[in-house]
């Protein structure tokens, strides 16, 4: 429901040419209208906005990187089984860096050129390849990273992607050579993950 709603505002927001105009630039129209697009995939079906939640809540709605599948494990097999909800949630968002697949900005930009944004189109291009995936804080350093500099991935410095703002689902993954870990493989790990902590 509440994706639904802000499908709409985007949607009111695009038809109108007061709003239109002022879409880019640093104007307080474009900082509200850039942070609706950053919000839409962040909420899960039941409308929580799932970035500012823990660890749990993430797996079951987020997708998660086959490397940030193991740096989860390793952690978690070093974790006191009694460890409190909090201090795990603070261990794992030390490794892991939620990433929206495809930079706002770029996804700004396609709405703002649709010829005919009405409410379908709206939410299709919204839809479209377009989540918040996790990934491990060495992928997302050498994902946004400058192309100039190096980060360590795989135990091996490798150059930056410079792809903070730009690129596609796909070529963003591939930059990385990250692979998304499959569903069933992902539920093993929240049930594994379950069975350990007592207090997640």
């Amino acid at each position: 429901m509440e994706k639904e709603i802000l499908a709409r505002e985007i949607t009111n927001w695009l038809i109108q040419r007061p709003y239109r105009d002022r879409l880019n630039g640093s104007n307080i129209i474009h900082i509200a209208f850039h942070h609706m697009v950053r919000w839409y995939p962040q909420i899960s079906n039941n409308g929580m906005d799932v970035y500012g939640l823990g660890i749990m809540d993430k797996l079951i709605n987020w997708q998660l990187s086959s490397r940030a599948s193991v740096a989860v494990m390793e952690l978690a097999d070093t974790l006191p089984v009694n460890a409190t909800r909090a201090d795990l949630n603070k261990a794992f968002r030390q490794i892991l860096h939620p990433e929206h697949n495809v930079p706002v900005k770029v996804k700004k930009q396609e709405l703002m050129h649709l010829a005919n944004p009405d409410f379908k189109i709206v939410r299709k291009a919204l839809e479209m390849e377009y989540e918040v995936i996790l990934i491990t804080k060495q992928e997302a350093s050498v994902l946004n990273g400058r192309r100039k500099s190096s980060y360590v991935l795989d135990n091996q410095m490798v150059r930056g992607c410079g792809l903070s703002s730009s690129g596609s689902y796909t070529e963003r993954l591939e930059a990385i050579s990250a692979v998304l870990l499959p569903e069933s493989a992902q539920e093993n790990l929240i049930q594994y993950l379950r069975g350990r902590f007592a207090n997640l």
